[in-house]
């Protein structure tokens, strides 16, 4: 009787299951003294954590853009507030106001440079001029790789170009940028600048900045612009006034190199 017990019990299950197949409405029956039940169907359960996850998905949204409406009406409370600021100090955008100014440009010709570069700011907005590489410069990147790079000296330039890399400036306040811009798929870039020669009278700004940029200004005294002065060793960020000492002078011989990231603008 043992050895033949797995045997009933399969075949009465195997019975069982065929019977609730054919007969989908009852929910139990028996079979020669056995009571077989009909599986509990999952569609209810499935049916609760569908609405589970739904309302889960909403709540998550509703409080991602709650979040982002209260940080976007603390940017517009902060810039209004500026406004204000500037407005009741008579500042401009530097944050400067004209007896700071007059202090920190003390003669006509500064006067003059900084009253023409925010013109110039204003004829030309970031975003003015398209600055993205062209498929031909991505190709002449992919063909020459560094090589690709050299000095672009205009007509208001008081320089000359003796190489591709080498520029020799004549006098005056010059700028001098490169003819292809950083490109943007690495996470990092980097280049090096030599100083050949400098006279101990002359300040030296070494950075980059992008197009158009006013070619009497250093790099790092407009917007988008960050520069770095050889004769003190303080980086210069958007504003010819506030500067952050980082490093050494440098002299005839030394190396400055530069790093930056595209992607986060640092």
């Amino acid at each position: 009787m043992a050895r033949n017990w797995p045997g009933t019990l399969a075949g009465a299950y195997l019975l069982g299951m065929r019977a609730v197949s054919a007969l989908p409405h009852m929910e139990s029956m028996r079979i020669n003294g056995w009571k077989l039940e009909r599986p509990a169907t999952n569609q209810e359960d499935d049916d609760d954590a569908l609405v589970i996850m739904m309302i889960l998905f909403l709540a998550i949204f509703g409080t991602m853009a709650g979040i982002g409406v209260v940080f976007l009406v603390l940017y517009a409370v902060g810039q209004l507030v500026q406004r204000a600021r500037r407005f009741v100090l008579g500042l401009d955008e530097d944050g400067m106001s004209e007896r700071m100014r007059s202090q920190l440009l003390p003669d006509e010709d500064s006067r003059q440079s900084y009253e023409l570069a925010r013109a110039f700011e204003r004829q030309y907005p970031y975003g003015s001029v398209d600055t993205q590489l062209t498929p031909e410069q991505q190709t002449l990147i992919r063909e020459k790789g560094v090589d690709a790079w050299e000095f672009d000296v205009t007509l208001d330039v008081n320089a000359m170009l003796q190489s591709k890399t080498e520029v020799l400036f004549m006098g005056g306040d010059n700028c001098v940028q490169t003819n292809l811009p950083l490109p943007k798929s690495n996470s990092v870039y980097y280049f090096e600048i030599k100083i050949v020669e400098k006279p101990a009278d002359v300040s030296l700004w070494i950075g980059a900045a992008t197009k158009p940029y006013p070619a009497w200004r250093m790099t790092g005294w407009n917007k988008y612009s960050a520069g770095y002065c050889t004769n003190t060793g303080s980086v210069h960020q958007n504003s010819p006034f506030r500067g952050s000492r980082i490093g050494e002078r440098l002299l005839v011989g030394d190396i400055l190199g530069i790093g930056y990231q595209p992607r986060s603008g640092v």
